[in-house]
């Protein structure tokens, strides 16, 4: 009785710390100054898009800035003083994936944004586990969930308006596919990642050392297109 007594009061001691520690994260990354400081120059970017003033989307002029205040974005405020909308840092693909998203009025724009990247982090952890025996399969996912829920790099992410869990979204379902044995929908889904941020290329070297050279043949054929 003693043993799960102190196991019941460890249980409870680590969930108040995980709702006390990750609920103070997640409320900071949805209520703080900076938030979606990131999200800013992906809207911006698909706005241009939109525009057909795509030849504005590496701009580091004025121009740049008075187009971000035409959208209803501004810099976020830093010692009294506004600082200029980021420029965009991503590959084409990332600003005409965020279309939709620029189709919304800015401040619901980054909301909306804010709320799916959290459904693709917990899907991605879903999808991740999906192999697991089911008796094993919600214990591998509650897991998951704490460890995403604890992690400074994702609510960090969720805080700035980063790319990340949509780049989480897209390896997962990399994975996923590669376990099926479907090397078409798996590269492509390793080629979107690899065009939103460049590391998961290094699958290709790695499909090569394993001989498998039509699933790196792909890969690269989706990244092109």
């Amino acid at each position: 009785n003693i043993m799960i007594n102190h196991r019941v009061l460890l249980n409870h001691f680590f969930l108040a710390f995980v709702i006390v520690f990750g609920g103070y994260n997640f409320g900071r990354s949805f209520f703080g100054p900076k938030q979606a400081e990131d999200f800013a120059q992906y809207y911006v970017a698909g706005r241009m898009v939109m525009e057909n003033q795509v030849n504005l989307i590496y701009d580091t002029t004025q121009i740049y800035q008075q187009k971000a205040k035409e959208y209803g974005v501004t810099g976020i405020l830093i010692d009294g003083n506004v600082q200029n909308v980021v420029t965009n840092a991503y590959p084409p693909f990332v600003a005409v994936f965020m279309v939709p998203f620029s189709a919304l009025p800015y401040d619901l724009a980054r909301y909306v944004f804010y709320f799916i990247s959290m459904l693709a982090t917990i899907f991605s952890i879903k999808v991740m586990f999906s192999n697991r025996p089911k008796e094993r399969l919600n214990e591998m996912f509650s897991i998951g969930l704490v460890a995403a829920f604890l992690f400074f790099p994702n609510y960090y992410s969720l805080y700035m308006g980063q790319i990340n869990s949509l780049l989480f979204f897209f390896c997962a379902l990399g994975l996923y596919y590669i376990r099926k044995d479907n090397i078409w929908l798996s590269s492509l889904f390793i080629a979107l990642a690899s065009v939103i941020k460049f590391f998961p290329a290094i699958l290709i070297l790695f499909f090569v050392r394993k001989k498998e050279y039509r699933q790196a043949a792909l890969t690269v054929f989706f990244i092109l297109v």
